[in-house]
């Protein structure tokens, strides 16, 4: 089953992005809604919980904000090479996103349907990247 951290603090999207990732695969998701409980959280794995198989996170957070955290899960060697989707609902945070060291930046929508498709995009990203790290392929 894979193992999914989303760091969101919108409740509403926390709701369609579960629902989005749930319809595209087999899931275990962990919510965390700020960037202080996120720090707190991303401190811990390796130690005392398991490291995530990919992490979404929103960039505009309360607490530290998700370049911060970005940086933060980049430092910590149990997750330098976990597979990040950053989230964000302006375009002007694509800048910020591409100097963070993201693996890819997706923007959010209010629409439905876009969201959906977006629960896919995740997944498939992250499927595809996964295909192209693995030793031997």
């Amino acid at each position: 089953m894979l193992q999914i951290l989303l760091i969101e603090d919108n409740p509403a999207d926390v709701y369609l992005l579960e629902e989005a990732l749930r319809l595209n695969t087999l899931c275990e998701i962990t919510v965390l809604s700020n960037g202080d409980s996120a720090g707190r959280y991303l401190s811990q794995i390796g130690e005392t919980r398991s490291r995530p198989d990919f992490i979404i996170l929103d960039l505009n957070l309360p607490g530290p904000d998700g370049t911060e955290l970005l940086g933060l899960i980049r430092s910590i060697p149990a997750l330098a090479s976990v597979y990040v989707a950053v989230l964000s609902s302006s375009p002007k945070d694509v800048v910020g996103f591409r100097a963070a060291e993201a693996n890819c930046y997706l923007r959010k929508s209010s629409n439905l349907d876009e969201f959906m498709a977006l629960g896919e995009e995740i997944v498939s990203r992250y499927q595809v990247n996964k295909v192209e790290s693995t030793p031997g392929t």
